[in-house]
């Protein structure tokens, strides 16, 4: 009898392992066990191998390349941005790496999470309401600079908000509220600025009120 007469259903069962993987055995005529034959995955992509490595699980080498490839790189990018957070101080809550464009999500260590691009996470960018905060705060340095170079005080604690008002006191413990843009441009105790132009003897506003205090 024949090694074909021996296994009339080989190449039978060659196919039916091959749909179970979503493929197919192209191959039309059974042999040996060792011998070769060719198959073609879900993928389309084709090649050859034996029947015992089929058997034993072995599917396609073109599939099985391209998995490694994507496990390599999702290695490498979840680890890129784990360190990136572990540096910032937080944590990447994201477990799957999709690639540079996906957005991933984050927690700094403020508790704040937040989801951003692989992209714009690498050039550095992190905690969005963190980095608010520190402008903002940035912006209320500046303004208690200003009121100590001139003498005086910035009583606003904390950033009030655009157009809104900011409270301060100058040395001689007037206090009043104005724009932080009017003190940038020079603007400061109006109280003061009157009293002074009163007590300059040049003054027309003195010679004014000279005038009217003698009526």
């Amino acid at each position: 009898m024949s090694i074909r007469q021996k296994h009339p259903q080989g190449i039978a069962r060659l196919q039916q392992l091959a749909r179970q993987r979503g493929g197919e055995c192209l191959s039309e005529r059974y042999t040996l066990v060792d011998d070769r034959y060719r198959f073609r995955c879900a993928e389309d992509h084709e090649w050859e191998t034996t029947a015992t490595i089929v058997r034993l699980g072995s599917w396609c080498p073109e599939c099985a390349r391209l998995r490694a490839v994507r496990n390599n790189l999702h290695r490498a990018g979840m680890a890129r941005y784990q360190k990136l957070a572990e540096i910032k101080g937080g944590i990447c809550l994201s477990q799957e790496y999709t690639g540079v464009t996906s957005q991933y999500r984050f927690r700094c260590s403020a508790g704040h999470e937040w989801e951003v691009s692989g992209v714009h996470a690498l050039t550095g960018n992190w905690c969005p309401q963190c980095s608010k905060a520190q402008r903002l705060e940035k912006v209320v340095e500046e303004a208690r600079r200003l009121a100590a170079g001139k003498g005086g005080l910035c009583l606003t604690q904390a950033y009030p908000g655009y157009r809104k008002p900011w409270h301060w006191l100058c040395h001689q413990g007037h206090s009043w509220s104005c724009g932080l843009q009017s003190v940038r441009q020079g603007s400061w105790c109006s109280e003061c600025f009157h009293k002074s132009r009163l007590s300059n003897r040049k003054s027309p506003k003195r010679a004014r009120y000279a005038v009217a205090k003698s009526k």
